[in-house]
């Protein structure tokens, strides 16, 4: 169990400690056929990838509301995306668990240890 415990901080470390979770948060602002200028908002989180910022941007929007869009730098990181998701929902019950455990483990005396008297020097 202590391996299991160590390869899940492992993780946790890299993924928070190297940068390897990523946010993108974008502006939008585009012009559909008929001209009309559109503003909108992408976010997006990535796990070990990232957006290629040296590619240009492509955009495809549906006609009929073209507040419905979707940027090729989301679509292209759509595996880091995924494994953005498990993260978040693996480590947060192992988060909660471990919280458990400690305030558990804190708020019990240590095995042999009598319980002491109240007013007793400790």
């Amino acid at each position: 169990m202590k391996m299991v415990k160590a390869a899940l901080w492992l993780l946790v470390g890299l993924a928070l400690g190297v940068g390897a979770l990523k946010t993108y948060e974008l502006d939008v602002d585009l012009q559909d056929t008929a001209g009309a200028v559109h503003r909108g908002h992408e976010e997006f989180t990535t796990l070990f990838t990232s957006v290629d910022q040296d590619q240009q941007p492509e955009l495809r929007y549906d006609p009929a509301d073209p507040t419905h869009f979707v940027l090729s730098w989301a679509r292209d990181v759509t595996g880091g995306r995924l494994m953005a998701a498990v993260f978040f929902l693996v480590m947060g019950p192992v988060f909660l668990l471990g919280a458990v455990a400690y305030v558990r483990g804190h708020l019990r005396p240590a095995s042999g240890t009598p319980p002491m008297a109240p007013g007793a020097p400790g």
